[in-house]
């Protein structure tokens, strides 16, 4: 049984356990990944977790029976249950989205079969994307990623959705800057005192939600000032789609080769395939306040 007809058998199982409207799809996620999600609403409700099939999927084909699978999906369902219906009506009228957009960096190679249906902007080797925070104060906050039939909808164009979701970005996102020493302080008991070798002076640079922060990559005043505090140029590497880290840069070519050396290796290693942002090293001139791949 292939997971196209394993997703197909639990959402009738699990139809036929409930009073519920069950659906399954295939959701094209970030980097060229897809994955199978199912839904359970209840009546009165518009709004349901997803619960991909992957995992279960991998169960299954270890042994593990379908009414078990069945019986977990429902758990998991009823622990994560929303029991209110969101009123979704101003995602119609521009006028109220457009305090909410925001843009995303992913990788432009790895997202071309998404980007065939969405409004981006080509920046590098990378593409803006947009996207809507949607806040609801009972489940917490959520996101809706733009795609050529909401802009359709909102008659508007890529150019007025760049514009509008920068300077939202930019002024409603503040801009976080931590130094490697600090990163791992707050993560293990590193001792006081003890100063990180030269090769590990990096900054991360991310936002306060620490969610999509990579997109300070595209902020050149905080590039600017960070570069004018350390009085040097900028190598920067795309940690993920997360955050970026930055490295004062000495101007040796054997220096730029180890950090796309490094790059390479920590995204093979330690990124996941979702959270892959791009294999390129970036530098930024401070004199020209300019960024290029290097």
């Amino acid at each position: 049984m292939e997971i196209k007809e394993f997703a197909e058998v639990i959402r009738e199982e699990v139809a036929r356990r409930t009073d519920c409207e069950v659906g399954v799809q295939q959701i094209m996620k970030n980097n060229g990944v897809k994955l199978y999600g199912l839904t359970i609403l209840e009546e009165g409700c518009n709004i349901s977790p997803t619960i991909y099939m992957e995992s279960f999927f991998y169960d299954y084909e270890n042994g593990r029976s379908i009414d078990s699978v069945v019986s977990a999906i429902l758990e998991l369902a009823q622990e994560n249950k929303v029991d209110i219906a969101l009123d979704m009506n101003w995602f119609r009228d521009f006028e109220q989205v457009r305090d909410k957009l925001r843009f995303k960096l992913i990788n432009y190679e790895r997202n071309k079969e998404l980007l065939e249906r969405v409004p981006h902007t080509r920046y590098l080797d990378l593409a803006k994307v947009y996207y809507v925070v949607v806040d609801a104060k009972k489940f917490g906050s959520g996101t809706i990623l733009v795609y050529d039939s909401h802009m359709e909808m909102w008659e508007v164009t890529t150019e007025q959705l760049e514009t509008i979701a920068c300077a939202n970005t930019c002024n409603q996102q503040s801009v976080v800057v931590k130094s490697m020493q600090e990163v791992l302080e707050s993560m293990i008991d590193l001792e006081e005192g003890i100063e990180l070798p030269e090769e590990y002076q990096l900054y991360v640079m991310s936002n306060h939600s620490r969610t999509f922060g990579a997109c300070t990559l595209c902020n050149r005043g905080a590039l600017k000032e960070l570069a004018k505090e350390l009085d040097s140029d900028l190598i920067i590497l795309p940690s993920s789609v997360h955050e970026i880290i930055i490295k004062p840069t000495s101007g040796d070519l054997d220096e730029l080769l180890y950090c796309k050396v490094m790059v390479r290796e920590v995204n093979r290693t330690h990124v996941t395939v979702e959270e892959f942002l791009s294999d390129s090293v970036y530098f930024y001139d401070m004199e020209t306040n300019s960024l290029s791949i290097a």
